[in-house]
């Protein structure tokens, strides 16, 4: 089948692949991803050698067995616009040889086992599109040429070793990004507290190192729609300009952020909002309301509003768990009928927990580690979803209710150190 130009292969269970493909002179496009491909990676270069590197354009090889370093002949292949090693066992560091593919627009190398620095060669690479060397164990300090390479929409080298400061010159030329990863590395972040950022992003994480407030740059990011700077040593208060950008997701958790959680959060149009393990006190105001998941635990939170249903419509996930909140449990709870997670553990909630749950599609409900008392409601036993159910660390009396039988789902139940009987 000389004339072949395309091959898919992907996703089937190859644990070789004899070097037939080298016939197919014609071929643009081929993918063997996701098989059982355990060769030596050398394998690589006499697969891509010969008449194969003629004409080949689009080279998927990811989530395969290989072992080894990648080889030096990789840039025999003149023409090639997409390569792919993502989860591929690949080991040592990236060659030299890489940077003179002047045609690549899109590399994916995340998810490998690859060393030493991002080679110099790579200023050469000025179609590049996408960068991804995620996942890896890379270090060095982050090269100045990446912010010459202006057709970048997408750079991400989060979960590495790299180091040493990073600035605005790393992002020079860079109008054209959307998507910027940089989390879990060891970065000095060294940008100026005026400079407005060429690019207008759509995702950011950056969850990294930064310490002190969150910058104010950010504000300039019109396009932006999800945020995490969780874990980046952040304190003071949330900026009020926040309120002004089109967040979509917001993960400020793990920092050190103060105050209460601002009115203006429900101006604006988030989904998800996670602002657990930081030093937020207070109640819950209304907030946006298409928003689905908040999270809060781990902070001083101490008290549920009675209205909570009416201040978060479209709730499916809430986590409160670890907080300061005391008081009866809102009834108002049983009107949330999106509500599929609720965590209230570890909390000082006192009371009676109200027989009102029959309409409810919890499929995860945690009330352990309070003070509530009274008996188990029945209609508990009306959440067919219900899969985990913690009422343990309690002062609940008299019994289990036979209702429980039809949450047929259920995997996880603690009823313990009560006084059932």
């Amino acid at each position: 089948m000389t004339s072949l130009r395309f091959v898919d292969l992907s996703w089937n269970h190859y644990e070789s692949s004899p070097l037939h493909f080298l016939r197919l002179s014609n071929l643009v496009d081929l993918n063997l991803a996701a098989n059982n491909l355990d060769h030596p990676s050398v394998w690589i270069s006499k697969f891509m050698s010969g008449c194969l590197s003629q004409n080949l354009q689009i080279l998927n090889l990811g989530y395969n067995k290989f072992s080894g370093e990648l080889p030096k002949e990789l840039d025999k292949v003149k023409k090639i616009t997409y390569f792919d090693v993502s989860g591929s066992n690949i080991s040592g560091q990236i060659p030299e040889s890489l940077g003179n593919l002047s045609c690549l627009r899109d590399m994916y190398m995340l998810r490998n086992k690859l060393v030493g620095p991002i080679p110099s060669s790579f200023e050469n690479l000025k179609a590049l599109r996408v960068l991804d060397l995620s996942i890896n164990q890379l270090r060095g300090e982050i090269p100045n040429i990446l912010g010459q390479l202006s057709n970048l929409e997408r750079l991400d080298i989060s979960y590495n070793l790299f180091n040493g400061p990073i600035s605005e010159v790393h992002f020079a030329k860079l109008s054209k990004l959307e998507e910027l990863g940089l989390s879990n590395n060891l970065i000095n972040f060294k940008f100026g507290y005026d400079w407005v950022p060429p690019f207008q992003l759509k995702s950011l994480r950056m969850f990294s190192y930064i310490g002190g407030q969150i910058p104010p740059s950010l504000q300039y990011q019109k396009a932006l729609s999800q945020l995490d700077l969780s874990s980046c040593s952040i304190s003071g208060y949330l900026p009020k300009w926040l309120g002004n950008m089109n967040l979509v997701w917001l993960d400020l958790s793990k920092n050190q952020i103060n105050g209460t959680i601002p009115k203006w959060l429900g101006n604006m149009d988030l989904v998800g909002l996670d602002l657990s393990k930081n030093h937020i006190y207070g109640t819950i105001p209304k907030l946006p309301s298409r928003l689905n998941s908040l999270l809060l635990s781990e902070n001083i939170i101490n008290h549920l509003p009675s209205d909570i249903d009416h201040r978060l419509p479209s709730l499916v996930n809430l986590f409160l768990a670890r907080n300061s909140i005391n008081g009866s449990l809102p009834d108002s709870l049983c009107n949330m009928s999106r509500l599929c997670v609720l965590d209230l553990s570890k909390n000082g909630l006192s009371g009676n927990v109200a027989d009102c749950w029959q309409h409810s599609y919890l499929s995860f409900l945690d009330l352990s580690s309070n003070e509530l008392s009274g008996i188990i409601p029945e209609s508990i036993g009306a959440a067919h979803s219900l899969t985990w159910l913690r009422l343990n660390n309690n002062s609940f009396i008299g019994q289990i209710p036979s209702t429980l039988q039809n949450c047929t789902f259920l995997e996880a139940l603690d009823v313990g150190e009560n006084m059932l009987g």
